[in-house]
């Protein structure tokens, strides 16, 4: 399932440091709007 891949990946990028390395400047931005989607469909 793709969401068990997702989860797994996120797992192992946060305890090898991975993530901090790629992302964690965003831990400095006093704000961040990432934004929303929503999708939606229809048969």
């Amino acid at each position: 399932m793709v969401i068990d891949r997702l989860v797994a990946e996120l797992r192992r990028d946060l305890e090898d440091g991975s993530w901090e390395q790629r992302h964690g400047r965003l831990r400095d931005l006093p704000a961040l709007d990432a934004g929303m989607l929503l999708l939606v469909a229809q048969p």
